[in-house]
């Protein structure tokens, strides 16, 4: 369970300072997709960046698992956003020079996973999003948009996080992609016992 508490965040401004995100309570149940909807400028990418421990709030809590991501400092974050966090993209983010396996590999590279076991993972993962043999062989350049939005899907699960974060990862995509991708994130979801947090502009993706 991801819940957070009272979760501010202010920024400085020119003139005052501005509130991005305000009082925010909330619990995302594990195994769910959720929707945070909303427009441009709301604060959902803020949000996201707090849940991700990409930035820290003015105010409030974040709680996983019963443990206060808010208090963590130096290599219990670190182990925090490599360990139980995946993000996901509107641009894919994905490394150009890499094979869609090598991409999906990197990550437990970094977690110290063993080659064998970075290999099954990453396969298991790419099969899982719909990627044939070929396709994982390949480079980026050498897939379609909804292709590499479903390599960053395989990365973002790589070390079995506990939560995905996704920012806008279908704007990139036309409509008929974007329900797909929308689609294998709800199965994912449920298949992996990962809470995924989708934020979003277009209330048909919600």
């Amino acid at each position: 369970m991801i819940s957070t508490k009272h979760l501010s965040k202010t920024f400085p401004g020119t003139g005052k300072p501005v509130q991005a995100v305000k009082d925010v309570t909330v619990s995302f149940p594990t195994g769910q997709l959720v929707a945070v909807v909303g427009k441009s400028g709301s604060g959902k990418s803020t949000l996201l960046a707090l849940l991700g421990a990409l930035d820290s709030p003015s105010d409030g809590t974040i709680t996983v698992d019963d443990h206060e991501v808010t208090s963590m400092h130096g290599r219990a974050l670190l182990q925090y956003r490599r360990s139980t966090i995946g993000f996901v993209f509107q641009n894919y983010n994905l490394i150009p020079n890499l094979s869609a396996m090598e991409n999906v590999m990197l990550p437990m590279e970094f977690a110290g996973r063993s080659g064998k076991e970075r290999h099954k993972r990453a396969l298991h993962l790419l099969k899982e999003v719909g990627l044939s043999a070929d396709q994982v062989k390949r480079h980026p350049g050498k897939l379609s948009g909804g292709e590499q939005q479903r390599v960053a899907i395989a990365r973002a699960l790589a070390n079995n996080p506990k939560l995905v974060l996704a920012d806008e990862p279908t704007g990139n995509l036309d409509s008929q992609t974007s329900k797909a991708i929308i689609d294998m994130l709800h199965d994912l979801a449920k298949s992996e016992q990962t809470t995924i947090v989708v934020v979003t502009h277009d209330t048909a993706v919600a």
